[in-house]
């Protein structure tokens, strides 16, 4: 009787189809894990972002930083009336409206 301490050609194919379909089936999974391993990271970040803006606005008479109110259309009709043309009255529009000088 003939002894065999080896894999045949047709295991081996065998075994890395199975591990080839296998590893097919699960890299969309870990795809998507990073997907929302980003998510969670961007809404840390915005959170922070947020977080930031209001503790600058709280220090400094309910006035938001410059940047953010060219950025963020939201804040910038949070504002109020952007029909003048100068950034500047813009920017300085909520302080001017505490103080009603208007």
């Amino acid at each position: 009787m003939k002894c065999r301490n080896a894999f045949t050609v047709v295991e081996m194919l065998v075994v890395l189809a199975i591990i080839a379909i296998l590893a097919a089936l699960l890299f969309p999974v870990f795809a998507r894990a990073r997907d929302g391993g980003h998510r969670s990271q961007c809404i840390s970040n915005l959170h922070q972002i947020g977080t930031a803006v209001a503790m600058y606005s709280a220090d400094y008479d309910e006035r938001i930083p410059y940047a953010v109110a060219q950025i963020v259309p939201p804040m910038k009709a949070a504002i109020g009336s952007l029909a003048s043309s100068s950034p500047r009255s813009k920017c300085c529009e909520p302080w001017l409206r505490l103080r009603g000088a208007r």
